[in-house]
């Protein structure tokens, strides 16, 4: 779904859903900047993911505040 998004979104844009306590995320940055927010996530705690310069996935146990903080 996060390509499909990609080919649609005009900024950075956090899609998420929470399971099991933990809370899995797709970042969509057209200006190819997710592997940098990812990047910016781990070094805040247990955050995994991958992906490419425009569409990252993965999953954490940070709080979705955090998370949306570090992409605006």
């Amino acid at each position: 779904m996060a390509p499909l998004v990609l080919k649609g979104a005009g900024e950075e844009t956090l899609l998420w859903a929470k399971l099991n306590g933990r809370l899995y995320f797709a970042l969509i940055s057209p200006a190819g900047q997710a592997r940098t927010y990812l990047t910016k996530l781990q070094a805040l705690g247990e955050v995994q993911g991958g992906g490419s310069p425009k569409v990252v996935t993965g999953n954490t146990t940070l709080p979705l505040e955090r998370v949306a903080e570090t992409i605006n």
